[in-house]
């Protein structure tokens, strides 16, 4: 099990970074707050198993609108924005069934 998170850049908002972490994608952003300018503000999480597989995929899926705008930590996971889209609406997705699937266990 691991998060899955999307991150904007702040200033440069026609980035967003795809990632993972075992911790949380707070703490990731400050790690890659050190290494770039601005700073990305997580947008999305989702806790999720098997988690570096479905990161990969997405890398590859998104590889066309992928872009290296500094040297560092967390580098090479940045895209244009368009490939965003998606991963959020698989996010919203996500958080729905999580608050479905919580309005049933306490249904009963």
């Amino acid at each position: 099990m691991g998060i899955l998170y999307l991150m904007v850049h702040f200033p440069f908002l026609i980035f967003v970074k795809i990632g993972i972490t075992g911790k949380s994608a707070e703490r990731r952003a400050k790690q890659i707050d050190r290494a770039v300018f601005g700073f990305p503000v997580p947008v999305m999480v989702m806790f999720l198993p098997n988690v570096r597989s479905i990161e990969q995929a997405l890398h590859r899926l998104f590889s066309g609108l992928s872009v290296r705008f500094y040297r560092g930590d967390g580098s090479t996971e940045w895209f244009f924005i368009p490939a965003g889209l998606p991963v959020f609406a698989m996010g919203v997705l996500y958080w729905w069934g999580v608050y479905e699937a919580f309005c049933i266990f306490v249904q009963w």
